[in-house]
Parts: structure tokens; C-alpha cells; sequence
């Protein structure tokens, strides 16, 4: 649900004899839309703008020369990988499904598709970013708690040798 009230922000690469409607994908809907018709371009636009979302639109004819563009999108440094979906005019077989995930592909949308379906398969991705940014978040903190922990111990050390002198020269 909070889904709904949150900005997607989507990266919608196709070549430009594109069939889909992109206009669905507006601000009303809850997302922000960058287009790239360029596979070339298309990793620099992932980097660039950091999308929650990655749609590849492609053919099962030319999945091949889609590849390329995927694994090149899989190297790609992302503090957090965005979820990259492949959209297709029809289902592929079982062992092609298996070969593009092995790729890089994280879910399928079959044209025509709703905005719905789209939400709701992307609900489980950002679920995992934003798992993965409290985790970072924690992370940071505790190697911050441990830090001044081990600042608290140099002090304690350094007070320690301090008063056990003290406690020597008033002794003597």
C-alpha cells in the first residue's frame, strides 16, 4: 500500500519502433519516467540516474542483441541494483526464462501490461533496497558505535595507567 503513495522512479529503454504506451507511466501513476531508445546509452543512463526500476522492452528475435546491454548493466556499480525487468510480446520457454535471469533479468512483463502488475511485481525489489538501506544505515552505526567504543577503551586505558602512578607515588 505504501507502495501507491511513493514515486517509482523507472528507466524504460527501447529501441525506437517501440509498440508500448509509455504515457501510463506518468507522475498521476507514480512514476517518474526517463526513456532511453538506445542500448548503447542505456548503462550510462542507469548510472546516471539511479532508477528503482529498469524496463527493457525487446523481441524474442532480438533478446540476443539485448544481451549484451543487460550484462554490461549487471557490472555496473549501483549502491543499491535496481530491479531490471524484460518486457515482451510473448512468454519465453522455461530454459530461455532460466538463460535471461541468468543474465540478469529479475521478472518478465508481457505486452500489454497494466500499471498494476508493474507495481506489483516491483513492490518485492523495493522491498529488498529498502531492506538493504536500513541494513547500510545499521551498518554505519554500529562501526560508529564501535569507534567511540574503542575511543571509551583507549581513555579508560590511558586513566587506568594514570591512577595506578597516582596511587604509586602516593605510596612512596
Amino acid at each position: 500500500e505504501t507502495m501507491d503513495k511513493e514515486f517509482i522512479s523507472l528507466l524504460y529503454i527501447y529501441d525506437s519502433k517501440t509498440c508500448e504506451d509509455l504515457s501510463k507511466f506518468s507522475r498521476q501513476n507514480g512514476f517518474i519516467l526517463r526513456k532511453c531508445d538506445d542500448f548503447k546509452n542505456a548503462c550510462d543512463q542507469a548510472k546516471l540516474r539511479h532508477p528503482d526500476l529498469v524496463i527493457i522492452e525487446s523481441d524474442m528475435d532480438k533478446i540476443q542483441m539485448d544481451e549484451k546491454s543487460i550484462k554490461e548493466l549487471g557490472k555496473t556499480e549501483f549502491n543499491f541494483k535496481p530491479a531490471v525487468f524484460l518486457s515482451l510480446s510473448r512468454y519465453p520457454q522455461s530454459e530461455k526464462r532460466l538463460n535471461l535471469m541468468c543474465l540478469g533479468y529479475d521478472d518478465f512483463l508481457i505486452r500489454p501490461f497494466s500499471i498494476k502488475e508493474v507495481k506489483k511485481k516491483i513492490k518485492v525489489y523495493c522491498q529488498c533496497k529498502d531492506s538493504s538501506q536500513k541494513i547500510l544505515i545499521r551498518d554505519i552505526k554500529l562501526k560508529k558505535t564501535f569507534e567511540y567504543l574503542n575511543k571509551f577503551k583507549d581513555e579508560l586505558k590511558e586513566t587506568k595507567t594514570e591512577l595506578f602512578e597516582e596511587r604509586t607515588t602516593l605510596n612512596n
